[in-house]
C-alpha cells in the first residue's frame, strides 16, 4: 500500500507517557493498535506509523509518531504525536470535473433558439448539486475521533 505523502497533516494530539517496553516493543504495540483500526498500515520512517482510512472518494491518513525521550529505572518515557490529513481522491476530482462540464454544456443548450430549456436547466442544476454534494462529502472532518481512539489505546500500553 502506498500512502499519499502530499497530504498536509495537522497535529491533533501530543502527549508523553511512561512504559516499561523498549522502543522496538513500544513501536510494535502501536503497530498492533493501528492494524486493529485499519487493514492498511505502513511505516513512515523510524518512529512513525501511517494508518489509511481512505475510501473511493476520499484519501484520509492518520500518522502516529513516537520517540523515546528518557529512561530511568527500567521505565522509558515516550513522546507521542498523532496527526491526520485528508483530501479528495483523484476519482472524486474526475467525477466533479465531469459534473461541472456537463452542467455548463447543459446550460449552453438553453441558449439555442427553438429549444425547450426547462429540461436542460434542470439537468444543469442536478449536475451542480451533485458536484456540491461530492465537495461536501470530501470536505467532512476527519481525525478527531480516530486520534482520540488511538490515543486512548496507546495510553493503555504499559
Amino acid at each position: 500500500m502506498e500512502f499519499d505523502s502530499s497530504i498536509r497533516l495537522r497535529t491533533l494530539s501530543r502527549f508523553d507517557m511512561d512504559s516499561s517496553l523498549d522502543e522496538e516493543a513500544f513501536g510494535q504495540a502501536i503497530w498492533d493498535i493501528a492494524a486493529a483500526s485499519s487493514p492498511n498500515v505502513g511505516q513512515g520512517g523510524p518512529g512513525e506509523i501511517w494508518i489509511d482510512h481512505s475510501d473511493r472518494l476520499r484519501t484520509r491518513h492518520l500518522a502516529v509518531g513516537y520517540e523515546k525521550t528518557a529512561s530511568s529505572g527500567g521505565v522509558n518515557t515516550y513522546h507521542v504525536t498523532v496527526s491526520a490529513g485528508r483530501r479528495q481522491s483523484t476519482l472524486a476530482d474526475v467525477i466533479a470535473g465531469f459534473l461541472v462540464i456537463a452542467a455548463f454544456w447543459l446550460g449552453s443548450r438553453t441558449m439555442q433558439a427553438g429549444q425547450n430549456g426547462t429540461l436542460y436547466i434542470c439537468g444543469a442544476c442536478l449536475c451542480l448539486a451533485g458536484a456540491a454534494v461530492l465537495a461536501i462529502y470530501g470536505g467532512k472532518n476527519f481525525g478527531e475521533e480516530e486520534a482520540a481512539a488511538i490515543e486512548k489505546a496507546i495510553k493503555e500500553i504499559r
